[in-house]
């Protein structure tokens, strides 16, 4: 790690889903300081198409499950959603959240807003959620 820098991610939806992909593989979460995921993706076993997924690219959708992937991660991870997410919807970010079994994580869950405009819905609380989190970890 850099000396007094900290390294962290932050992605939205399925860049949400890949980051939480990324540091699921063998020691990322080491090098990554936190991670926060907007109204993330956390399988893409929910979406049609993964036959010709298969066929095509050589991996299925089990193969980008994020909720699997993040289970033992050290890294701390906030997950913000809303109830209303009608593409992620919030079980999504419940199961993530679910999954890990490091007590480093946090949920921050809103019943009104669309997917990814929780930012601009509760922006000084969303602001103020990130900061604490940060400021704990």
């Amino acid at each position: 790690m850099l000396q007094d820098k900290k390294i962290g991610i932050w992605g939205a939806s399925y860049g949400g889903a890949t980051a939480g992909l990324a540091l699921g593989y063998e020691n990322i979460d080491e090098k990554i300081d936190f991670l926060i995921m907007d109204c993330p993706v956390s399988s893409m076993k929910w979406w049609c198409g993964n036959l010709i997924n298969k066929l095509k690219l050589g991996f299925t959708y089990q193969d980008a499950d994020v909720a699997s992937g993040l289970k033992n991660v050290k890294t701390p991870v906030l997950i913000i959603n809303s109830k209303s997410d009608m593409v992620t919807p919030y079980f999504m970010g419940k199961d993530i959240y679910d999954a890990i079994i490091n007590n480093n994580k946090g949920i921050w869950t809103v019943d009104d807003s669309e997917h990814c405009e929780i930012w601009l819905d509760y922006n000084q609380e969303y602001g103020d959620k990130i900061d604490g989190f940060l400021k704990r970890y």
